[in-house]
């Protein structure tokens, strides 16, 4: 469905009520499907842009990122990504070279043969390289409204739960836990902390979402993690307040879905993480919950996670990480890793073989551009 029409079924209840937590629930998740839909859309303005930059991404003036290399020098960045900002004040995006093929490249004092002239009048062609240049400038700008909009949105959704009851257990009420990311945080009840988990991966979202991040998903996380490494510790300090239980006593439905769905958060913030004992804890956690309330999603969770991170060690973009040993009972090859192997156990599938499509299932109206946006590499970028 068509982000416009998710107004069509309205809030339950309005934004800080603890009686109707659902409510602010509701509202939350408006704001996350108008951050995604965003994001699919700005990635085409942003392929474009990189198209006219040679087909590299290039930071825009005044973001904190180091330039790639053979990216040519610029001004000394000066402001993070995370934050909302103005259209570029340096000089605009420049086209890549025009190939002439045999011909050399034209020169103001070099006449064309009379024969050459133009007949009947004929107009000659428009430059469009240029127009392309002021169209994508004015893309841009839009975009940067519209994002500051989203960020407005997000800080009026924080502010709107500024209430005692959606603030964070005192001390002297929880007994503290320690955890790789801090003191555990606790709420009065287990799906406000689901809430506060899911508003700080919306900002993680958003902020690697800005209209000068880099296209690919992947790469934005990497880009943008000085940026979101406050949300991504809140949601595993906030996760660790979800306590799964002595595995002995029956678990309670509410314990289980707010156990489950703070899995989805702890998967945005955890492939940014590089510490060994965050990453050891998330993981031991995930697979706790899959053994825990039997949801087998939550295990595939766990799994791409450490995906993410062996790949990102492959890269040289993180420390190499060891996945965690488990016994290969499944016959999901999501779980036993078979699906990284060809029917010669000791050789890989290479990394861009298109025809390795044994997990893919192809559906002819599906969005596939929203996926792309959460998922997506740099080698997408190209396709």
């Amino acid at each position: 469905m068509d982000y416009h029409r998710w107004a069509d079924c309205p809030p339950r209840a309005s934004m800080g009520r603890a009686d109707a937590v659902y409510g602010s629930f509701d509202h939350l998740i408006l704001l996350l499907g108008r951050i995604a839909d965003f994001a699919s859309k700005d990635r085409v303005r942003k392929l474009r842009k990189m198209a006219l930059q040679g087909g590299q991404w290039i930071p825009a003036p005044g973001m904190n990122i180091p330039r790639p290399p053979g990216a040519g020098s610029g001004p000394p960045p000066s402001a993070g990504a995370g934050a909302p900002q103005g259209p570029p004040t340096g000089p605009p995006p420049q086209a890549p070279p025009t190939f002439f093929g045999m011909a050399p490249p034209p020169r103001s004092n070099v006449q064309m043969p009379s024969s050459y002239n133009p007949i009947h009048n004929e107009t000659p062609a428009q430059n469009t390289e240029s127009h392309e240049v002021v169209d994508l400038q004015t893309a841009t700008a839009a975009a940067l409204v519209e994002y500051g909009k989203i960020r407005a949105a997000l800080t009026a959704y924080a502010a709107a739960l500024n209430v005692p009851a959606f603030q964070p257990l005192d001390a002297d009420l929880q007994t503290p836990i320690p955890t790789p990311f801090g003191p555990a945080i606790f709420y009065r009840s287990y799906d406000i902390g689901c809430l506060w988990s899911i508003y700080n991966m919306c900002e993680i979202i958003a902020i690697r979402s800005h209209p000068h991040m880099h296209p690919a998903a992947h790469a934005a996380a990497g880009l943008a993690a000085k940026d979101t490494a406050f949300y991504a510790e809140q949601i595993g300090r906030i996760a660790a307040g979800i306590v799964p239980g002595p595995a002995n006593e029956p678990l309670n439905p509410t314990l289980g879905s707010s156990l489950c769905e703070s899995c989805m958060p702890t998967f945005f913030a955890a492939i940014q993480y590089q510490r060994p004992d965050q990453r050891q804890f998330t993981v031991m956690r995930i697979y706790g919950i899959a053994l825990r309330t039997g949801w087998g999603s939550a295990e595939l969770i766990g799994k791409g996670i450490e995906t993410s991170w062996v790949k990102a060690g492959e890269m040289g973009r993180g420390p190499p990480y060891q996945r965690v040993e488990q016994p290969r009972h499944s016959d999901d090859p999501r779980l036993n890793h078979s699906w990284e192997l060809r029917t010669d156990p000791n050789t890989k599938p290479e990394e861009m073989d298109d025809n390795d499509r044994r997990l893919v299932t192809v559906k002819a109206n599906a969005r596939l551009n929203w996926a792309i946006g959460v998922i997506g590499m740099e080698d997408d970028v190209g396709k």
